[in-house]
């Protein structure tokens, strides 16, 4: 897992000739690989809408709706997300419950962060308070302009509307 990086790059053009820039990582630092995976073209388009939404509280998706034991926050024609708040059975049983999901406008579900705290994307699971599993792991998709989306970008999106812990 440690490996020494070596990177030349054309930095300059100074009196006909180009200088180069060495840049090199340090052997000291751990360098691991990202797990990239592709994801459904609209999976991929209804987290992308998610994580680019803005924050300001003018916009209707920044307010929740609370109905019985569940708050939704909705950008309408988008998505839907959904937290369900714990009762104390919830609580009292050892099962596995969804705790957050991103559905879209259909009900089909995005991703959903369960009660054992793992973010689960598609078949693509990542425990939320690992970080570097978070900011290793990204989804992407063959649609024009798709950029990788780390599953840590989703989980502070996420914790703009509900604490994880």
């Amino acid at each position: 897992m440690y490996k020494s990086f070596k990177y030349v790059f054309v930095h300059k053009y100074i009196r006909g000739v180009y200088m180069p820039l060495v840049i090199s990582v340090s052997d000291e630092k751990q360098i691991i690989e990202a797990k990239v995976h592709k994801i459904p073209r609209h999976t991929y388009n209804i987290i992308r809408s998610f994580i680019e939404s803005s924050d300001k509280p003018k916009y209707v998706w920044n307010v929740g709706i609370k109905l019985e034991n569940s708050i939704t926050f909705t950008k309408p024609g988008k998505w839907r997300l959904v937290v369900f708040l714990p009762s104390p059975q919830d609580n009292q049983e050892e099962k596995i419950y969804s705790v957050i999901e991103l559905l879209t406008e259909t009900g089909k579900t995005s991703f959903v962060i369960w009660s054992n705290g793992e973010l689960e994307v598609g078949d693509i699971k990542v425990k939320t308070d690992d970080d570097l599993s978070l900011l290793s792991t990204f989804i992407t998709s063959d649609v024009p302009f798709a950029y990788p989306i780390s599953f840590y970008a989703i989980v502070r999106k996420v914790q703009s509307f509900a604490q994880i812990s």
